[in-house]
């Protein structure tokens, strides 16, 4: 067998025989050695200290007398021992290894593999005590002596580690580049299948023996490929590819040993582990723990080792294993106590939901969106006690928002107010009292300059203005702490009603929606505009709202050069429409009603009725043919409003 290095094999076999061979201890030297050094630095009268290293002086030397045995007791002796006892014998001493590698000590070996009836034969090609060294002499790598290779190459007659397999193995194109062989010449040594790249990789040791057989073929008939060097080439191929079939077959009996093996020892392992869990189990109850909390540490690292539980590995695995379970208790009481902190969170979304139902729609609409009511003092009394979803709890909620009826309202006044006190109007705007802020009339009109399509603002807060900006009727229900009005989006809406002929004073952001006006931005390149499998050469169509986004985003709120389109124009861009909503938006409601609300939970307060559903009802219950938007149905302020953005071509 070709292997990395020949002294980790047991197949070498010494010439000395048995009658020659000493087993008694050598005598000792009679020199006497040299005195050493006196260690001045010792003060007078101090002992020295000696330290016992291995065994107990009592039990020294107890096996000493082994190796002065008859030859016939040792044979009687080791006769009873396995393989892999015999081979840890040979690395006890050089007196055992020297007789256990002596030619009569074969029958040892062989008589030994009769202990272990399921073991594979040894092959014709190895020797008794190197197939011994294979199956059991250790898990290393016969290369660079790595540990842990638990993988054997049978056919290879070897164990290699994936580094030494990488470096070692080669496919055909390797071996012939690299030692001139053929095909028909690899046929006649084994290979292995060691990844999907190719389907055979052979040992270059294996592939240097062949070549140096191969040139001494070639030599033996003085270096010329005659017919008779020919015809023994091809004897020679065929019997190495017969003792290759052989050594194959026999692979795979010896693979299927060496599974069952494995499976045997992962399942002796598995049974020790479970056998080790019972234990400590057993141990953890008489402690008062459940059985349930013991469970949950099974994975515990120090309860995974496959050894058997002793009072002394317990006494110093137990405060590790009882700190875990009592940090798990703790867990556990932390998370049952914030699973109860969402229920109470969830009761108080559902109770807000139904109390928005009962305002009228515009202001329901905005008190919808009102975020954290729990910051509400009184509110934030009724959830606070830690307990679990009752009905008791549900009542006191409900009282609890009645009871901050005026607040909410009072909230929604003040939020006008201090918007209203950002815009810039040329004169102070007066304080608004809490009638006026919740009046129809406020609400469906200009709202004192916030629903005007130039009242545009900024917050800091990352909400649903994802892009930064929005409307003042979107702030106005945003409830944003720090708000900022912004002069540059303003000036954007400026150029746009500019370009309707539209007066700044009165337009609001529904007067612009109603319009459908498209505009396509002129500082933008023409470009190849992409639509699913088709694109246009041009720019991109868009709204108003879109517009204000656009500068927002691409030309940092420079107020820009826009374009018109006319009626062909935008019909023909509205044909590259592509729906900029989320998928399953439903971000439009009743103005007359809180029907909207009805299908509206605390977790998707966002979510309300899609445009085709909302006019539908207009008609139906409230018998308005022609609704209008911002007073007949409405849009969810908690959403961006976004129509669609399309494509026109243009060659400039």
């Amino acid at each position: 067998m070709a292997s990395g290095s020949s002294a980790n094999h047991a197949d070498a076999e010494p010439d000395d025989s048995a009658r020659s061979l000493s087993l008694r201890p050598r005598r000792a030297c009679t020199k006497k050695p040299a005195a050493r050094p006196v260690d001045r630095t010792r003060c007078a009268g101090m002992k020295k200290e000696h330290k016992a290293i291995g065994q107990p002086r009592a039990k020294r030397g107890r096996l000493s007398v082994l190796p002065t045995l008859p030859l016939e007791i040792l044979h009687e002796i080791f006769g009873h021992l396995p393989p892999d006892a015999l081979i840890k014998l040979t690395r006890t001493s050089k007196a055992f290894r020297q007789f256990l590698l002596s030619r009569q000590s074969l029958f040892l070996w062989r008589d030994s593999y009769n202990l272990v009836p399921d073991a594979p034969p040894c092959p014709d090609d190895m020797s008794v005590r190197a197939w011994a060294h294979l199956l059991f002499g250790g898990a290393y790598c016969y290369t660079c002596g790595t540990k842990n290779v638990s993988t054997i190459l049978f056919v290879l007659r070897r164990r290699a580690c994936n580094s030494c397999a990488k470096k070692h193995l080669l496919d055909a194109s390797d071996a012939s580049e690299l030692f001139g062989v053929t095909l028909a010449d690899l046929k006649g040594i084994p290979h292995i299948r060691y990844n999907s790249v190719s389907p055979c990789y052979w040992w270059d040791e294996d592939l240097d023996v062949l070549r140096e057989e191969l040139d001494a073929l070639l030599a033996r008939h003085r270096g010329k490929k005659s017919a008779a060097y020919k015809s023994h080439l091809d004897e020679v191929r065929a019997a190495k590819k017969a003792a290759t079939d052989v050594k194959l077959k026999h692979h795979d009996i010896c693979q299927i040993w060496d599974d069952g093996r494995a499976r045997k020892r992962t399942q002796h392992l598995t049974d020790i582990k479970e056998k080790r869990f019972e234990d400590i189990k057993t141990r953890l109850l008489a402690l008062d723990y459940a059985a349930s909390e013991i469970d949950a540490i099974r994975g515990h690292r120090e309860v995974l080792v496959p050894k058997p539980m002793t009072d002394r590995v317990w006494a110093r695995i137990s405060q590790a294993l009882v700190d875990e379970l009592l940090q798990r208790r703790e867990r556990e009481v932390q998370l049952d106590r914030r699973v109860r902190k969402i229920t109470r969170h969830w009761a108080l979304a559902e109770a807000w939901a139904a109390y928005a139902r009962t305002l009228p729609a515009h202001v329901a609409s905005i008190v919808v969106g009102l975020p954290y009511p729990h910051s509400i003092p009184s509110i934030a009394a009724a959830i606070e006690p830690d307990e679990d979803r009752s009905p008791a709890l549900e009542m006191r909620i409900k009282a609890a928002i009645l009871d901050a009826h005026s607040e909410v309202m009072e909230r929604i006044r003040s939020s006008a107010e201090r918007l209203l006190a950002l815009l810039p109007l040329p004169s102070p705007v007066p304080s608004l009292s809490t009638e006026t802020a919740l009046s129809n009339e406020f609400l469906t009109g200009t709202m004192g300059g916030l629903a005007l399509a130039t009242s545009q603002f900024t917050c800091d807060d990352y909400c649903f203005h994802r892009l930064g900006g929005s409307t003042g009727m979107e702030m106005f229900a945003h409830f944003c702490e720090q708000p900022r009005f912004s002069e540059a989006r303003r000036d954007v809406v400026l150029r746009l009603l500019d370009a309707l002929h539209m007066d700044p004073e009165t337009t609001t952001t529904h007067d612009l929606d109603r319009t459908e006006a498209q505009f396509v931005c002129m500082q933008c390149p023409v470009a190849k505009i992409r639509r699913g499998k088709t694109s246009v050469i041009g720019r991109n169509a868009m709204y108003w709202r879109a517009c204000v986004t656009h500068s927002a985003t691409m030309h940092e709120l420079h107020a820009g050069q826009w374009r018109l389109l006319n009626e062909t124009e935008a019909r023909l861009a509205r044909e590259w429409f592509v729906p900029r909503h989320p998928r399953d938006s439903q971000p439009w409601g009743c103005g007359h009603c809180t029907f909207h609300l009805n299908n509206s939970s605390h977790w998707h307060r966002e979510r309300w009725l899609s445009q085709t559903d909302v006019l539908a009802h207009v008609k139906a219950e409230h018998a308005i043919l022609a609704p209008v938007l911002g007073v007949d149905y409405i849009h969810n302020p908690l959403t961006s409003f976004s129509n669609a953005d399309g494509a026109l071509a243009m060659d400039t």
